[in-house]
């Protein structure tokens, strides 16, 4: 970009600032500019300075033709002196229109061609020129660096000559000095024709004196209207003369502009001239020539008006004078008619002006008579006053005061800001803890604490030293109160601080009524107790007290009186816990043995203690060790726990319901931690929470649903003895144990409002001169201003920012930025942002219907924090751990879901916790805990073992007991798949495998047998299986021998069993002894029955023994031994054999 070019688009921009400074202005006070609203050029005409006077820096040329608004060039009467680059201000100068004349217009000339000036943007306003009243100038604005005036110099305009002149315009980037002695003037020095005229033209001339009006005086709609004694708007009226020139009727009237001109003197009544109207407007937004006096009827030039003076620079300072005076009459013979001319306009703009007393003028011309007018001739009579110009200044600073005094346009404006986008768009989830042990108690055990509604007034108690300490500020610091009472393990406060109860631990319970300055010993009867469970209502008239020995008290006098209060049967309960409602009507209190046993229990009473009815939670273990209770300011709302218990671990437990039913409340992966201490807010919501052992500090919000572990930073492990809380659950209070070699701590924190948080940015880009007193941020849901966040202080430039939190979830804001300064407040332009997303919230409800191997869970996602889940379902395990799971894609708002669980196993506790997630993350509810109905056992048959002829071993295996141990275990059987015997036990079978003897069994036989088991729920039955007995030896016996001679006998056996195969040989040993000497015999395949065999050849008078047998496929079988006797021998000699008979020869 070329040189000239630069100084043109320099120019245009500068000079459209200043007009639209100019216009602002004429709006009033509720809009102003800044400093940067003043255009103090580039400063490309160097520096000037003059010691000279009637120096004209300006070149004038008129507008040529009409120019309309928008129009990107003129023409004009002659382009001489002018090239492009130049600023140019275009002046109505001239207008029939009073709100037309003194428009004006800054403009660059981009380029000539001929006598033609074009611009790189369009005309602001609509320009007329060339008819009677109508003149547009169009003048060259010089650009200065400096400019300085010493004494005896002066810069002024070319003479008004009623179409060109009385304007002197110019910028300097620096400093205007006009110096004692010096002048910037376009004041009207009076004079003939030939005179330079400085600014309004004259009122006439005429030729000779004749009976006649004088003319009007000169104004901004031009005119030489006529001869009228009426004013010409600003235009004086002129005077009139009724006879000769030496009877004239009166004189002319002064000028008005800034001020109403005089009328003339009358001679008699009558015959004087007007004086001049106002005009314009006070902060030259519009700016106007002065207008002239009216003349007398002859001769004589009525005063002139003062011109224009228009400056822009950084630093104007006069000690000089600056002028646009209008012309006053002087002792002259007939000048003593005229009337005088206005001042003219002066504008003054800079960032700091020091303009003197009175140096700065726009005064109106005075008449003769008021120059004590001597009347040099009795006939001739005074012209009236003029009215005074207008005098404007915009300014950052100034000091001194002109003549007529200047409307005053501060440039020290509201504040420029700008709105940047919003940054750290999070969640508010993080809790800073601040240890405040009081000094000196270095590791002391901090068993007890409480706290007031707000938070504010603190109390704790210490095991070690045996001291009570207060706070009244919010534990920044601490009193010691109390002469060692004992180890204080139980208190509680009333809403203001101020009703105390503590309870010592092997001492006294002790009340203060002032706030622990001192304390009252109570309950000293029977001796020292352990008093542990400690609470009062709101105002601490309402007070409870038990001991971990055994009793429970109440006071309705802030413990005055008590009375034993102990539930029915509750004899000698080890008291850890107890919490009040807000007027001690319903109470809480919880026993973590019975003093001889683990028994715990958990009672409430709606009658201030006279009754109480038991409340432990259902299914939560007999052995039960509740450590502590707190409770809503109702009573509705209550939270119990459980340091260990029979189930493996400690437990939290809610109650919505004045404790008629409980839910279990465990942190997420929490299973057995070791609950010691507990506090509510007055609603139960807010809740905190605190293990021992291996200590933890969780939060709630809402009603133990979810919980967030809080523990303060590089605590890990800290044995947390108590907690409080305020009315609302935002101030907490935690209170330890020594955990090791670092001793006890007391810790208090600001628990955050759930909600989103953003950052919002804005700038002061410029003061506008006065450093901003406020500065913030306005937003709204819309582009309003419902909310606000702002700072006060002194702030100059720069960027700023602004913390909002506990928004809603994924929520559209629109904000903007302000600030404010002694001028006012300025805004910035709306942005918009989304706050984060959080995680959903969700809870689980119970399981139902549960089955053998189902179930159905159940969850509600209570708010989406800013999106839709995108999965939503559960996870379930045999412990709180994630080991399976179900879920669903989609897009889920709030409401109730469920998830089918399949495959479970029977009779079996699971543990399930309902998630969801969205674009913020994953959430969980609670673990709830249920357990699968019991189903009979399952089991097996295995192959039979053992197998014998007549015996056999069952073999079965219990693969599951489903819920339930087998009280019968055993097996059927029979010849077919029908159970015709039984063999069973009976006890407490947990799986695995088992037998049965079965015994009678009939040799190869088949058999059917089966296992079945039964448990409280049923019996269910193994398959079938078959087995085979073996073949045996037969079974065989002998009779005694029939038929027995000397010589042989008859063998008698019986085959009673085949042994399940026939036998292939049967017979008879025998011998002289029960040895088998000789054998006797037959084949072939017999069942059962008796046989008989022959025995011959035995001796006769011999006893023999003989057994029977038989022989099968699985071996040979004997009978017992029988002996038989042979008969003697009888020989009877015949001459040849006689067969006495079949088998026996006689010989």
């Amino acid at each position: 970009m070329s040189k000239t070019e630069t100084r043109k688009l320099l120019h245009e921009l500068t000079s459209a600032l200043a007009i639209i400074a100019l216009i602002l202005a004429s709006f009033g006070t509720g809009i102003s500019t800044t400093k940067a609203a003043i255009n103090t050029g580039d400063g490309t005409d160097g520096a000037y300075s003059t010691s000279s006077a009637d120096q004209v820096i300006n070149t004038y040329t008129n507008l040529a033709s009409a120019a309309s608004a928008g129009a990107t060039s003129i023409t004009v009467g002659s382009a001489t002196g002018f090239t492009a680059g130049d600023e140019i201000l275009i002046h109505q100068t001239q207008h029939g229109t009073e709100t037309s004349a003194g428009i004006y217009e800054f403009k660059v000339i981009s380029s000539i061609g001929g006598t033609t000036f074009n611009f790189a943007s369009g005309l602001t306003n609509a320009y007329t020129t060339g008819s009677a009243g109508v003149i547009t100038q169009v003048i060259r604005v010089p650009q200065y660096t400096s400019v300085t005036i010493s004494s005896g110099g002066s810069i002024t305009a070319t003479a008004w000559n009623g179409t060109l002149g009385g304007i002197v315009v110019f910028r300097a980037t620096g400093t205007v000095n006009v110096q004692s002695g010096g002048s910037i003037t376009v004041s009207s020095t009076g004079g003939s024709p030939s005179v330079t005229y400085r600014g309004g033209f004259r009122g006439t001339s005429n030729v000779g004196c004749i009976a006649g009006v004088g003319r009007q005086g000169e104004s901004y709609n031009g005119g030489l209207n006529g001869q009228s004694n009426l004013a010409n708007n600003g235009g004086g009226g002129g005077g009139t003369l009724t006879g000769s020139y030496e009877e004239p009727s009166g004189g002319g009237g002064g000028g008005g502009y800034g001020g109403a001109g005089s009328a003339g003197t009358p001679r008699y009544t009558s015959g004087q001239g007007a004086g001049g109207g106002t005009y314009g407007v006070a902060n030259l937004s519009r700016i106007n020539l002065g207008s002239g006096g009216g003349a007398e009827f002859c001769w004589y030039y009525s005063g002139d008006g003062g011109g224009i003076i228009m400056i822009y620079a950084d630093t104007i300072t006069v000690s000089g004078t600056i002028k646009a005076n209008g012309r006053s009459l002087t002792n002259n013979g007939y000048e003593a008619a005229l009337g005088a001319g206005s001042g003219g306009s002066v504008y003054l703009g800079g960032n700091t002006l020091t303009l003197g007393t009175n140096l700065v003028t726009a005064t109106g011309g005075l008449s003769f008579s008021n120059n004590n007018c001597i009347y040099l001739n009795p006939n001739l009579l005074c012209g009236g006053d003029a009215g005074a110009g207008r005098i404007a200044i915009q300014y950052g600073s100034y000091t001194g005061e002109s003549n007529p005094a200047s409307n005053k346009t501060s440039l020290t404006t509201a504040p420029t800001v700008t709105t940047q986008a919003a940054s750290s768009l999070g969640v508010n989830n993080s809790m800073t803890w601040t240890e405040r042990r009081p000094i000196g108690d270095v590791n002391g055990y901090w068993e007890s604490t409480a706290s007031d509604s707000d938070g504010s007034n603190l109390v704790a108690g210490v095991g070690t030293n045996n001291y009570l300490y207060t706070s009244s500020n919010y534990g920044a610091n601490w009193t010691q109160n109390g002469s060692q009472m004992g180890a204080i393990y139980g208190l509680a406060s009333d809403s203001d601080g101020s009703n105390l109860i503590a309870g010592v631990y092997g001492g006294y319970v002790y009340t203060s009524t002032d706030s622990g300055v001192s304390w009252a010993q109570n309950l000293t009867s029977g001796g020292n107790k352990y008093w542990r469970a400690i609470a009062s209502d709101n105002d601490g008239s309402n007070l409870i007290a038990g001991a971990a020995s055994g009793r429970l008290y109440t006071s309705s006098n802030s413990g005055t009186n008590w009375t034993e209060r102990q539930p029915a049967g509750a004899a000698d309960r080890a008291w850890f816990g107890a919490a009040s409602d807000s007027d001690g009507s319903n109470l809480i209190a919880v026993a973590k043995d019975s003093w001889t046993n683990s028994q715990g229990r958990v009672y409430t009473s709606s009658d201030s203690g006279v009754n109480w009815t038991e409340r432990t939670p259902a299914g939560a273990g007999v052995y039960k060790e509740w450590w502590a209770a707190a409770s809503d300011s109702d009573g509705s709302n209550l939270i119990v726990t459980d340091s260990n218990g029979d189930i493996g671990g400690g437990r939290i437990y809610t109650s919505s319901d004045s404790g008629a039913s409980w839910t279990e409340r465990q942190p997420a992966g929490d299973v057995n931690k070791y609950w010691g201490t507990v506090a509510s807010d007055s609603d139960g919501s807010n809740l905190i929470a605190a293990t021992y052992g291996n200590g933890r500090v969780y939060t709630s919000f809402d009603s133990g649903a979810s919980w967030t572990e809080r523990q303060p930073a590089g605590d890990a492990d800290i044995w947390w003895n108590s907690v409080a809380s305020d009315s609302t659950g935002a101030n907490l209070m935690a209170g330890s144990q020594q955990n090791g070699p670092t001793g006890g701590r007391l810790y208090t924190a600001s628990v955050p409002t759930p909600g989103a948080t953003a950052t919002l940015n804005g700038n002061i880009t410029a003061t506008g001169g006065s450093n901003a007193t406020t500065r913030g941020f306005k937003y709204g849901l819309t582009e309003t201003d419902t909310w606000s966040v702002s700072e006060n202080g002194d702030f100059s430039t720069g960027a700023y920012t602004g913390s909002l939190t506990g928004l809603p979830f994924g929520t559209t804001y629109y904000y903007r930025s302000f600030a404010t300064n002694a001028q006012g407040t300025s805004y910035g332009s709306y942005v918009s942002f989304v706050t984060g997303v959080n995680t959903p919230a969700l809870s689980t409800q119970s399981a139902s219907g549960i089955g053998t191997t189902t179930s159905t869970a159940n969850g509600t996602i209570t708010a989406t924090n800013g999106a839709n889940a995108t999965t939503r379902g559960f996870k379930y395990g045999l412990t709180q751990a994630d080991t399976w799971s179900v879920s669903e894609n989609g897009s889920f708002g709030t409401g109730a879901y469920t998830g089918s669980l399949t495959g479970l196993s029977p009779g079996t506790t699971y543990y399930v916790r309902s998630f969801a997630t969205n674009s913020g993350g994953t959430n969980y509810g609670t673990y709830l805990s249920f357990t699968t109905n019991a189903t009979a056992p399952t089991l097996t048959t295995q192959s039979a073992s053992g197998i014998g002829t007549t015996t056999s071993t069952a073999n079965g295996t219990i693969t599951a007991t489903n819920g339930a141990n087998a009280t019968t275990r055993g097996f059927k059987y029979g010849l077919t798949e029908t159970d015709t015997w039984t063999v069973s036990e009976s006890g407490s079978f947990g799986t695995g495998a088992y037998t049965g003897s079965l015994t009678g069994l009939s040799p190869n036989t088949t058999y059917y047998v089966r296992a079945f088991a039964t448990n409280s729920v049923g019996t269910s039955y193994g398959s079938y299986v078959s087995f085979l007995t073996s073949i045996a030896t037969p079974t065989v016996s002998t009779q005694s021998a029939t038929n027995t001679v000397s010589t042989s006998t008859t063998a008698n056996g019986n085959i009673t069993d085949t042994g399940g195969a026939n036998a292939t040989t049967r017979g008879f040993k025998y011998g002289l002894t029960q040895t088998d000497t000789w054998t006797v015999s037959e084949s072939g395949s017999f069942g059962t029955g008796a046989y008989s065999l022959l025995i011959p050849s035995l001796d006769p008078s011999v006893t023999y023994y003989i057994r029977a047998f038989a022989t099968n496929s699985a071996g040979t079988s004997y009978g017992s031994y029988v002996s038989f006797i042979t008969g003697e021998s009888q020989e009877i000699m015949f001459g040849s054999d006689v067969i006495l008979g079949s088998d026996v020869i006689l010989r």
